[in-house]
């Protein structure tokens, strides 16, 4: 009954349907997205879904396998959205303070700071808004202190976010994460292979499975080390993400997981 009361209504007319975050739908929402790709009654209609890859990860999430189905027979599209570069930032700027006064540089502060991530990027700025670092006055937007006295933090919706998500992953990968974290931003397996109980290769492994899924790493190649050994090397896929991670720990986590590293 939806499907053809959303052809009645598109034989003339044009419609978009915006569905937002569908990481979260429930089956019966993926049901109507599967019929309606499905069907061949004429119809102007076009329906625009968003997710975040990396919370529809596993193999058997119902989105990711209605996804993958949908793409084998050509009935959708995906558009992944690029990191963004230095002048898309600034191109964003704009349009979102129109008039700003903002001294040249501030887009490169915020790649830097996020590494182009779209959502790191907003989040960013929504939470310099709020601290008033970014603020309206006379009229005009501008900053209310030097562009070098700016260090964006990670902001608190962020974190949530972050931490929701670290919360899903198995024990050992929250601890070689953990171990990560304090490794710095590039580390080798090598490094990491610290407890007794994680061999090098598990490290390795589970380093793997977490830059597949396109979840807080991303391979970063193999280097030799200074005793002739070669061990491939992984790095957060923001500094962020890094930072985040690094702020669950409580004082005593921090200073074993450094003895441990040094």
């Amino acid at each position: 009954e939806i499907c053809e009361a959303l052809e009645h209504l598109t034989l003339d007319d044009p419609l978009v349907i915006v569905l937002e975050d569908l990481h979260w739908a429930d089956l019966s929402t993926l049901d109507i997205l599967s019929t309606l790709a499905r069907r061949r009654g004429p119809a102007k209609l076009l329906l625009l879904g968003t997710l975040r890859p990396g919370d529809v990860v596993a193999a058997e999430n119902p989105l990711n396998i209605l996804k993958q189905d949908l793409l084998i027979h050509r009935l959708c599209v995906e558009l992944p959205l690029e990191q963004l570069e230095v002048s898309e930032i600034g191109e964003y700027l704009v349009a979102e303070f129109p008039g700003a006064d903002f001294p040249s540089g501030l887009d490169g502060v915020l790649h830097r700071h996020s590494g182009g991530n779209p959502l790191f990027v907003t989040t960013i700025v929504r939470d310099l808004v709020e601290k008033g670092v970014i603020a309206q006055a006379s009229g005009r937007w501008n900053l209310s202190r030097p562009l070098a006295d700016i260090e964006p933090t990670v902001p608190p919706t962020l974190q949530h976010m972050l931490e929701a998500e670290f919360a899903r992953l198995g024990a050992a990968e929250q601890r070689i994460l953990s171990q990560a974290s304090v490794a710095g931003d590039r580390f080798s397996v090598w490094a990491l292979a610290t407890e007794p109980d994680l061999t090098s290769d598990e490290v390795e492994d589970a380093c793997e499975r977490l830059a597949e899924r396109r979840q807080f790493l991303r391979a970063a190649g193999f280097a030799e080390l200074n005793n002739g050994a070669v061990s491939a090397h992984y790095e957060f896929r923001h500094a962020l993400v890094r930072q985040a991670v690094y702020r669950r720990l409580t004082d005593v986590s921090r200073s074993r997981l450094h003895r441990l590293l040094a």
